[in-house]
């Protein structure tokens, strides 16, 4: 079995390492922009072969989310920071102001405080390990954005913290991570699931998505962003349950090539 590796689905230990991978040089901080890891580092950079619906058919956006793709193959095959642009056509994203490493970190250890997580340890992880990780990794391509979106469609616009940063070894890949704020700008508790969540955000036709690569660039999950509530009823909201719920990808998108494999 091919090992995969998910920008979605944020276990206790891989939450930890977010914050163990995560580091940033001063003028790095200021600002993002759609940069890309360098062809070489792509193994399926001289790919042709087009990305198909394989999950979700009957779905708009995955059909859409194909094209997309398709489209600006070249760009996609360069596994860029963001694939989706500001605006085009159904697709858009919110208006991102740039934060700093401070504030990530800040974010970050906020939701990190409610993991039962040692200060010393000498098996796994602990606050000292965190922290001197954090130190040794600060020259890492890592880039904070702050922005509103209604990231699980309930109506109700957030505030979101999102930190990407490359994946060096064994993989190359950019891990998003996203934090729900408070209107004070500090970890959401209200939200009870999904305050952090990883992969993209992104619009589509003005329903908030997340957007994943799998298995080096060949393999594309689509995830909708659900209120979260425990009943199956999805036209009903109960009171006081804000969250992101965590449903299955609703599209899965692959090159020929790899589903052949």
């Amino acid at each position: 079995m091919k090992l995969k590796k998910s920008l979605y689905g944020l276990t206790a230990s891989a939450f930890i390492s977010s914050i163990l991978s995560a580091s940033v040089s001063a003028a790095e901080a200021t600002t993002i922009k759609p940069t890309a890891a360098t062809p070489s580092q792509s193994k399926n950079s001289q790919a042709v072969t087009p990305f198909v619906v394989t999950k979700g058919k009957a779905y708009a956006v995955c059909n859409d989310v194909a094209k997309y793709v398709n489209e600006h193959r070249a760009f996609f095959d360069t596994m860029p920071r963001e694939f989706f642009p500001r605006r085009a056509g159904k697709f858009s994203k919110p208006k991102k102001k740039p934060s700093t490493f401070n504030r990530y970190i800040q974010v970050a250890f906020q939701a990190l405080a409610y993991i039962p997580i040692p200060f010393d340890s000498p098996y796994g992880t602990s606050w000292k390990s965190i922290i001197k990780d954090i130190e040794e990794k600060r020259k890492s391509d890592l880039a904070v954005t702050e922005f509103i979106m209604d990231i699980n469609n309930d109506g109700v616009l957030d505030k979101v913290l999102s930190a990407s940063y490359l994946i060096k070894s064994p993989y190359h890949f950019w891990s998003v991570v996203n934090y729900v704020l408070n209107d004070e700008g500090n970890i959401n508790l209200a939200f009870k699931d999904g305050r952090v969540s990883t992969g993209e955000l992104f619009y589509y036709d003005g329903h908030s998505f997340r957007y994943s690569v799998y298995d080096d660039n060949t393999d594309i999950h689509i995830y909708e962003n659900f209120p979260m509530y425990r009943s199956s009823d999805r036209k009903k909201i109960p009171e006081n349950m804000t969250g992101l719920r965590n449903y299955p990808a609703v599209c899965g998108i692959q090159s020929k090539k790899n589903r052949n494999n």
